[in-house]
C-alpha cells in the first residue's frame, strides 16, 4: 500500500498523473490518496498516516524531521460562470469585485491568506458575503447557481476549463496577479518506504520538476 497526502493543486498537477502512470506498470499496486488542507496533511504525516505528502510546511512543525523538496508555486485565480456580468471586463481591481458573493477556503488556509494579502495590497476591504468551502464540487455548484466569485488555484481552473469537462466558466481578468506560497514534498526522515512508495515518490518529484504551462503560455516552475 502506498499512502499519499496532497493539497488539491499538487494532486492534480503530479500525484494523480503519477498514480495512473505507475498503475499501468503495476496494476495491482494499492494506492491511497488523501486530498486535504496542509494543516490536516501535516497532522497525518506526523502520525504515520502517509508515506509522504505534498503540502505547505505549517508553522511550529519541526522541519528537521522531514526531507523537504521544493515543488511548485501556485497562482490563485478568480472564476465565475460564463454568463457573469464581469466576464468581459479587463484590469479589474479587487475593490470592484468585493461586493459580489464569494466562495473561498476558511480563514488560515493558504488560498484565503493569499486573497487577504491581495486585498490589503490594493487597499480594498475583504468581501463580507462569503461562503467558506474547500470542496471543488461545492464550488462548481455555487458558480452554476449564482454570481459567486470563486478563488481557485491554476490546477483547479485547468481541470474545469479544459477538455473533457470544458465547463461554462471563465476567469476574471484582474489588474494584479495573486500568488500563493509554494508547496513542498515532505517525507519523514525516520521512516523507510516500500519499493512501491519509493517509485511513486520519485515519479511525483519528476512530474513536479517538469514545467507547468499557465494560461498565458508561460512556464512556471520553482
Amino acid at each position: 500500500m502506498v499512502r499519499i497526502g496532497a493539497v488539491t493543486g499538487a494532486a492534480l498537477a503530479a500525484v494523480i498523473p503519477a498514480i495512473l502512470q505507475l498503475k499501468r506498470h503495476a496494476p495491482l499496486l494499492k494506492v491511497s490518496l488523501d486530498v486535504s488542507s496542509s494543516s490536516r496533511l501535516m497532522w497525518g504525516l506526523e502520525r504515520g498516516e502517509y508515506d509522504f505528502a505534498i503540502c505547505r510546511l505549517e508553522r511550529g512543525v519541526n522541519a528537521g524531521a522531514f526531507e523537504i523538496s521544493p515543488a511548485r508555486n501556485e497562482a490563485v485565480l478568480l472564476m465565475v460562470h460564463g454568463g457573469h456580468e464581469l466576464r468581459h471586463r479587463d484590469h479589474l481591481l479587487l475593490a470592484e469585485v468585493a461586493d459580489y458573493p464569494w466562495t473561498m477556503q476558511e480563514h488560515g488556509a493558504p488560498i484565503r491568506h493569499a486573497i487577504e494579502l491581495a486585498f490589503r495590497r490594493e487597499g480594498a476591504d475583504m468581501p463580507q458575503n462569503l461562503i467558506e468551502t474547500a470542496s471543488v464540487v461545492a464550488i462548481m455548484a455555487l458558480m452554476r447557481d449564482s454570481d459567486v466569485i470563486a478563488a481557485v488555484t491554476q490546477e483547479v481552473a485547468d481541470l474545469l476549463l479544459k477538455p473533457p469537462f470544458s465547463a461554462d466558466l471563465v476567469l476574471l481578468k484582474t489588474c494584479n496577479p495573486i500568488a500563493i506560497e509554494p508547496y513542498h514534498v515532505l517525507r519523514p526522515r525516520d521512516r523507510s518506504l516500500s519499493s512501491g512508495a519509493e517509485q511513486m515518490l520519485a515519479l511525483v518529484k519528476q512530474l513536479l520538476d517538469e514545467p507547468s504551462v499557465n494560461k498565458s503560455g508561460k512556464s512556471d516552475i520553482v
